[in-house]
């Protein structure tokens, strides 16, 4: 077995992406047909898009030619061979409006609903990757920058679609309108897009700048990410310690070049559409100018020239700007895109077996590394059905890591785990789930009620809800709050210490686990609740297994079997009373083995 991933998955680099618009624009057309792979929505925009600029185009020319007559005084106007009058101009001109809004309307809904499905696509996926993944790979994920993954980066793919749509809009639109400008006037709109490409060389460097601004601006915009979540986690210690305005500097310092790359971002974005613009303009004077020196009285179709390029600047702006949020958004794209690929590589098929002999555990040779540094070395034990078997040691000797395996949570670097005669990882991890519960040392609360809580959509009954908090002794207290349907927070505001480790192993207890894994699970409660504890955990005693890591001599006291575990490996095991004998008392201080508190933790501030 190899060493555990230490690389947390938001934190591998996406690929370099492309620095040419056009590369550009197939790299992003890659990434999100990972979540849209359809490109019907495209070529319907393309269509729809093609529609509303020919009835622009239509209206445009006959507006242009209506007002020709007037001022001319000449009733009618001859167009592609057929003679109008105004009135018929005018009501041509109307009936392509109303065609024009139709289609638009059309398109709107279009990219809109092509954009929201892929954005829940992209959802969809950065869940079920989390989700699918193991523990160990999910306990290394940075919070902050998975809610990032989750919420604004997959926003950022469905964003993505629209503009891409628009792109193929303002590509349409334009060539629209310069066919039907070529069609009127040919020398001045040929000198135009001859002019039109230098200007495009131009800007090009603009758009390669801006792509690397945003790559520079995700990663600084990372480790302010971090940082936040590290003041919401850690904010009572800052506080208590007095070092918040510390922290806050140093939040500041890192954000100096963040803030300087996010100015230079905003210029760019600012600048390059009105340098567009207004070098659209220009080009509009130079067709005008080229028209006057080619010569022609007709002024009619002059006007209707001018006023289609005018409107090809229009969405030529609109191009412009498309490109820009390409290049803002296809290195947040290419970084989600980078996560899934990297939850995909670690992720391990699950199991199918089922064990059918009693769920005896064995580990055998098992060492487990963080890193380099080996916190579990050559471990061997073997666990029988219904036996309730202590672990004390000093802190940092490997007794969490231990219970996390026995969890089937982590898996060892080295040797193996066999739960009924069955490798850990060849059993079905839907069944285990059943059959083995955790309690932790920190209890973790979802937003929600106390029956969501204990129950943890299992979909348990209300009668296996209500027998777990009995068991943990938190019933009463559960009726005192308002009864099973009271909304607790995530940070559990407003209840003890004591309260959510009783919780937590009301969760445990709910399910009438085979085999019940604690972790310290009785730090926090006073002397008098925790006998009452003890003496559920009796009742189970002989048909359920259990392994407690404990630091109470009552809870040791219990065990039919306790082991040692010190500096990764097991140093003596057997009877409590044989065990802590051998060692003696400077041995019960050093793993902080006490006699009990009085008092329950304090509760948490609301």
């Amino acid at each position: 077995m190899s060493d555990p991933v230490e690389t947390p998955i938001e934190d591998v680099a996406p690929p370099d992406t492309p620095k040419d618009a056009a590369s550009g624009y197939r790299h992003m057309l890659r990434l999100v047909g990972r979540f849209q792979p359809d490109w019907k929505p495209y070529v319907l925009a393309g269509a729809t898009a093609a529609g509303t600029t020919l009835c622009e185009a239509g209206t445009l020319i006959l507006l242009t030619m209506s007002a020709t007559s007037i001022a001319g005084d000449e009733a009618d106007q001859t167009i592609a061979s057929r003679t109008l009058s105004q009135t018929q101009m005018l009501a041509v001109a109307g009936g392509l409006l109303l065609v024009r809004l139709v289609l638009t309307w059309s398109n709107a809904q279009l990219i809109s609903r092509t954009a929201s499905r892929t954005m829940f696509e992209a959802r969809r996926q950065v869940l079920a990757a989390y989700v699918d993944a193991d523990w160990e790979v999910q306990s290394r994920q940075q919070q902050g920058i998975m809610y990032d993954l989750l919420a604004n980066r997959s926003d950022v793919v469905g964003l993505s679609t629209v503009v891409l749509s628009n792109t193929v809009v303002a590509v349409i639109n334009i060539a629209v309108l310069a066919v039907a400008a070529l069609v009127l006037q040919p020398l001045a709109v040929l000198a135009l897009v001859v002019i039109g490409g230098v200007i495009g060389l131009v800007l090009r460097p603009l758009n390669r700048h801006t792509r690397t601004l945003a790559h520079q601006y995700l990663d600084a915009n990372e480790v302010f990410i971090n940082s936040i979540t590290d003041l919401t986690h850690n904010a009572r210690d800052l506080t208590a310690y007095g070092v918040g305005e510390r922290f806050r500097a140093r939040v500041v310092e890192q954000q100096t070049h963040a803030v300087d790359i996010f100015r230079r971002r905003l210029r760019l974005l600012n600048f390059t559409p009105q340098a567009y613009q207004t070098i659209g303009l220009g080009l509009a004077v130079a067709g005008l100018a080229v028209a006057a020196a080619v010569g022609g009285d007709d002024v009619g179709t002059l006007a209707a020239v001018i006023l289609l390029l005018l409107r090809g600047i229009t969405y030529g702006q609109m191009l412009v700007n498309a490109s820009q949020n390409l290049s803002e958004r296809l290195p947040l794209v290419a970084s989600l895109v980078a996560a899934l690929d990297r939850f995909a590589e670690v992720r391990v098929e699950p199991g199918t077996q089922v064990p059918t002999s009693q769920l005896d555990l064995r580990l055998t040779g098992v060492r487990y590394r963080y890193g380099t540094d080996e916190v579990l070395r050559g471990v061997d034990l073997q666990i029988p059905p219904g036996e309730r078997l202590g672990v004390v040691g000093p802190s940092g000797g490997g007794k969490s890591t231990l219970l996390q395996i026995l969890a089937g949570l982590r898996t060892p670097c080295e040797g193996a785990y066999l739960v009924g005669g069955i490798p850990i990882g060849q059993i079905d991890p839907s069944w285990w789930a059943t059959r083995m519960a955790l309690v932790s040392q920190d209890a973790r609360l979802l937003t929600g009620s106390v029956h969501l809580n204990i129950g943890i959509y299992r979909d348990l009954p209300h009668d296996a809800i209500v027998r777990g908090a009995t068991g943990a002794q938190l019933a009463d207290e559960v009726a005192a709050l308002g009864g099973y349907d009271v909304e607790l927070s995530r940070e559990g505001r407003g209840l003890s210490g004591g309260q959510l480790q009783r919780l937590a192993i009301a969760r445990a207890l709910a399910g009438e686990p085979d085999i019940l894994l604690l972790d310290e699970p009785t730090s926090a409660l006073d002397v008098a609740t925790e006998a009452r504890l003890q003496e559920v955990l009796t009742q189970l005693h002989g048909r359920t297994t259990m392994v407690i890591v404990a630091h109470r001599l009552a809870t040791v006291a219990g065990c039919d079997r306790i082991i040692v575990v010190e500096r990764g490996e097991i140093i003596a095991q057997g009877p409590p009373e044989v065990v802590l004998d051998r060692f003696g008392s400077q041995a019960l201080e050093a793993w902080e083995l006490v006699e009990g508190e009085e008092d329950e933790a304090a509760p948490t501030e609301p």
